[in-house]
């Protein structure tokens, strides 16, 4: 209970904190094991980088159709809806206008 901001279940930021969930950490995320992602060193750039993008001020993305790679800022500690887990910030998501 870092914040009400934060669920107990999922990392999050607050404020100028990035909180990782200690739990997903250790242990992915449900989601992330069932569809087999790639490692649970994978999972945590994955959290790390989405979270830290939420700090950069970037917003949750959606998958950009089947079997594409996720934009890092998706959800994908929840859910892939066809795409394919990724780490890291796709170009196109590089390129995002932020806002402060």
């Amino acid at each position: 209970a870092y914040s009400s901001g934060c669920s107990s279940t999922w990392s999050c930021r607050v404020g100028r904190y990035v909180i990782i969930n200690q739990e997903r950490w250790k242990h992915a995320s449900s989601a992330w094991n069932a569809a087999k992602g790639s490692t649970r060193r994978g999972y945590r750039h994955m959290v790390v980088n989405h979270e830290v993008g939420h700090w950069l001020g970037w917003h949750h993305a959606s998958c950009g159709g089947k079997g594409k790679k996720a934009p890092v800022m998706m959800q994908q500690s929840k859910g892939l809806n066809g795409c394919t887990f990724n780490s890291w910030p796709k170009s196109s998501e590089r390129d995002v206008p932020r806002y402060r």
